[in-house]
């Protein structure tokens, strides 16, 4: 009941993914799915092999879920079709890295001018 109660906790204390936050959304859901476990499904370093797929389908399902619901949900139907969590991931940073870092980068030469 605490492991639930604390995932409760953490999970709510991660903002819904935004154009404005990936850097920091994606350090701290990095963190909850290493908490779960899911870390490896996500980054794909644990694959589906053998006796455990249906471990690891279950796992994928549970990081994809993780995963979609804390997208704002002005987002969510771009993100919906991804077939596994790594791929959902995938398209994440695909989307929002290259905007947010763009984003820095000009946030940072305004404040040295």
């Amino acid at each position: 009941m605490a492991a639930t109660s604390f995932f409760n906790t953490a999970i709510s204390q991660i903002h819904l993914l935004t154009t404005d936050n990936w850097f920091t959304w994606k350090t701290e859901m990095e963190m909850l799915l290493a908490m779960e476990g899911l870390d490896e499904i996500v980054n794909g370093t644990e694959k589906k092999e053998g006796d455990a797929k249906a471990t690891w389908d279950q796992k994928d399902k549970k990081a994809k879920g993780i995963i979609f619901f804390r997208i704002d949900p002005q987002y969510r139907s771009f993100f919906a079709s991804p077939t596994s969590s790594a791929n959902l991931w995938e398209a994440l940073k695909t989307k929002f890295e290259a905007s947010n870092l763009a984003t820095r980068i000009v946030l940072k030469c305004d404040s040295v001018t």
